[in-house]
């Protein structure tokens, strides 16, 4: 874990979006697979994580290649393996901030599996989190519901939820647990 989450002006509320790690880790495998991102392009490239995860990396290359390279040349396990260091930092920090900021009345931790269960519910709770009157309260659900994946025409890009099947997923759970 980080020796210091973020630090906060308590004279704010936070909303805090988790995610259970392995599937962040699997969801981003699958994401950074597809070369969306521009940095995922770019020769020795991680989006953000500390220096031992890019020696470990790019070490895999000779430093000469970019992380969507590294990804298409090796196999789903390695793969994963390479997508966890990736992402360690952003969970590491994620970790940290939950178990710094547990308990305090000024943060509401939410998860995306929560807001596919019960989007407006998750965004109504929001609102009374911050203090929204009924009228704000009523716009933030109506402005809101434009990102709820589930009322969108077509999945967008981003989203990785139905990309893999359930078999897949299993498998590459099992990988990560190994």
């Amino acid at each position: 874990a980080l020796d210091s989450p973020a630090e906060l002006d308590w004279r704010t509320a936070v909303v805090h979006l988790v995610r259970r790690p392995m599937e962040q880790i699997v969801s981003a495998y699958n994401y950074h697979r597809e070369e969306r991102e521009y940095w995922v392009r770019e020769p020795t490239r991680c989006n953000f994580c500390t220096e031992n995860d890019w020696q470990a990396i790019f070490g895999r290359c000779g430093f000469a290649c970019s992380y969507g390279e590294l990804l298409g040349g090796v196999d789903l396990a390695a793969g994963l393996a390479l997508e966890f260091r990736n992402q360690r930092l952003t969970l590491q920090t994620m970790l940290s901030n939950i178990e710094a900021w547990r308990g305090n009345g000024r943060v509401l931790a939410l998860s995306l599996s929560q807001f596919r269960r019960d989007f407006d519910g998750c965004v109504r709770c929001i609102a009374k989190f911050l203090q929204l009157r009924e009228s704000q309260s009523r716009q933030f659900l109506e402005a809101a519901a434009k990102h709820d994946i589930a009322r969108m025409p077509q999945e967008p890009t981003h989203a990785t939820a139905g990309r893999s099947s359930a078999a897949d997923k299993a498998e590459m759970q099992r990988l990560l647990h190994d």
